[in-house]
């Protein structure tokens, strides 16, 4: 919302991360194996514009976070049915950032921060107890450990750049790092059954990087084709609860100005993941080539 002509302020709502696995029970290694994060974030933030050409931006970010991993199979050895709820936590970080642009050609190149969110999420595992130490101990059919997790959601770093190249044509794109490898899962439980530190994830930083040509047809109807490409990690091993390793892809989009208030936007996403080896303990387990997903998205935006 434009306050004036240097002041701006906004809210946006976002899934910032997630996750759905599920092996299915046809696979003797890792069959019942899955995991589930689910998040949230809503971000309030505003704009100032110190001249038509510098503006800085910042804001709070209120993040969500909850999650559940079941272990299973011939892979997990003796952690094969072990499993892990993770209740819903709420935390605050912030986002901060600044940008150059001249509105005469439609450049703009903004840098922005999001800061790490530490999380504590109180926590129930359960696991066979046969042959395992305290306080699973031997003979007791399923033990069950509650405590709390601390678990840091990465900072991410982001610059965004857009300029125009011809009438009615832009060129833009973004470049991304996520600080992933400082996010670890490392619940009571499984430290005593695994070893201490022992964490549910195997996180690596990653880059995305895109690049994209937008063209508007009419005064009401523009398109745009972009390319990306993300990379996460220096080798295709990942963990078990993961299966991809980077990846290419390909997005088609548009928008549609209704009136003066309202604006219709969306596309189709194509997207091919990186060939991933996935491990436990040391030891490869399973082997993902030719994975692919589509994805469609769809906004209103409505100004006042």
């Amino acid at each position: 919302y434009e306050i004036n002509d240097q002041w701006a302020v906004g809210v946006m709502v976002d899934e910032p991360f997630g996750a759905d696995i599920d092996y299915g029970a046809g696979s003797a290694f890792l069959g019942g194996t899955g995991a589930t994060v689910d998040s949230n974030a809503i971000t309030a933030f505003t704009r100032y514009k110190f001249t038509d050409r510098f503006s800085a931006h910042g804001g709070v970010v209120f993040q969500s976070v909850s999650a559940a991993v079941p272990l299973s199979g011939a892979a997990f050895g003796g952690l094969s049915g072990y499993n892990a709820s993770f209740s819903n936590d709420s935390a605050f970080g912030f986002m901060v950032g600044a940008a150059y642009e001249i509105p005469d050609i439609a450049l703009r190149v903004a840098f922005t921060y999001h800061s790490e969110i530490d999380h504590t999420l109180d926590t129930t595992e359960t696991a066979p107890a046969l042959g395992a130490p305290p306080p699973f101990g031997p003979g007791i059919p399923d033990a069950t450990v509650t405590s709390s997790t601390s678990v840091t959601t990465p900072e991410t770093f982001r610059l965004d750049f857009q300029s125009g190249v011809a009438e009615d044509t832009l060129v833009f794109g973004h470049i991304r790092f996520s600080n992933y490898s400082e996010t670890a899962v490392e619940p009571t439980g499984l430290g005593i059954l695994a070893g201490p530190g022992t964490s549910l994830t195997d996180l690596e930083d990653a880059f995305d990087v895109s690049l994209g040509i937008g063209r508007r047809f009419s005064e009401k109807f523009a398109g745009s084709l972009t390319i990306g490409w993300e990379e996460q990690g220096e080798d295709n091993q990942v963990s078990a609860l993961s299966g991809i390793n980077g990846a290419v892809y390909l997005a088609v989009g548009g928008s549609y100005q209704v009136n003066d208030t309202i604006e219709l936007s969306g596309g189709i996403r194509y997207t091919r993941f990186g060939d991933a080896t996935a491990f436990t303990a040391g030891n490869n387990v399973a082997e993902f080539d030719g994975s692919d997903a589509v994805s469609a998205g769809l906004r209103i935006q409505y100004s006042f």
